[in-house]
């Protein structure tokens, strides 16, 4: 497996792991053994946009293992966000999805606290033009027990619920793009009344797979 990534903006005459030389905005590719080498903390500052490159499992002078993901995309958040009441992309948590190709995605986001009364978080993504396909469901736990759960077929909201501090969204589902590559980004808004805001917790993230 190799890892690809971006260079931070304003990281110049960065040496990494292979022993060359790197400024920001650089793409890197290292091996497992050269990614294994970096620090979390180094990581965390320096590493934008990684991506896990799964060369499969088949034999005959490395013939790639057609049933193995090709490209396995990691984004999380690296600082808590308070998602106010009007819509707004939730830092972090967006993808880069080419044309004609088909995606898993998979994202957990933490709601560590709300404000205002009878709060809500509205859900929503935006994304490429003119998508074959697709298919998301949204799980959001509306109490400590209870779970809800909705599902879009284009790049829209979900319906809202009662947002309650210290509980889990997770989106799940398929995206096939058609003839036009974009971004996927997630994005939020707060309901309810009294000035209402839901903060997304640091650490929360997802991963798509690009599957053909």
């Amino acid at each position: 497996m190799a890892h690809r990534f971006t260079i931070a903006a304003g990281f110049d005459n960065i040496m990494l792991t292979d022993g060359r030389m790197y400024d920001g905005g650089d793409t890197a590719t290292l091996t497992d053994d050269q990614w294994a080498r970096l620090s979390a903390s180094f990581i965390e500052k320096v590493v934008r946009n990684h991506v896990e490159i799964r060369e499969g499992g088949g034999t005959g002078g490395g013939t790639e293992d057609p049933l193995s993901p090709s490209i396995f995309v990691v984004a999380r958040k690296t600082a808590n966000q308070a998602i106010p009441a009007t819509a707004t992309n939730i830092n972090d948590l967006a993808w880069a999805l080419e044309a004609n190709s088909t995606y898993l995605v998979h994202i957990v986001l933490v709601q560590s606290a709300v404000t205002g009364s009878s709060p809500t978080l509205t859900l929503s993504f935006t994304g490429p033009g003119s998508p074959t396909l697709v298919s998301l469901r949204r799980y959001q736990m509306t109490s400590a027990t209870a779970v809800a759960t909705t599902v879009i077929t284009s790049f829209t909201a979900f319906a809202n619920g009662a947002a309650v501090a210290n509980t889990l969204h997770t989106i799940e589902g398929v995206i096939v793009t058609g003839a036009n590559a974009g971004t996927l980004q997630l994005r939020g808004q707060a309901g309810g009344t009294g000035s209402p805001t839901v903060t997304i917790a640091a650490g929360s993230g997802g991963h798509i797979e690009k599957i053909s």
